[in-house]
């Protein structure tokens, strides 16, 4: 009983770390990509 729900919290704890982490990955690719556009003079 107690292992099954550690089991649970775990797989809930890695996939909100993953979410986290996609996002700031997103959020830093998004602004890299940014001013990479801006110095191309493409934006």
């Amino acid at each position: 009983e107690a292992l099954s729900y550690f089991k649970v919290s775990w797989a809930v704890g890695f996939g909100l770390i993953t979410f986290v982490l996609a996002c700031i990955g997103a959020f830093v690719a998004t602004r890299i990509l940014k001013k990479h556009f801006e110095k191309a003079g493409v934006i």
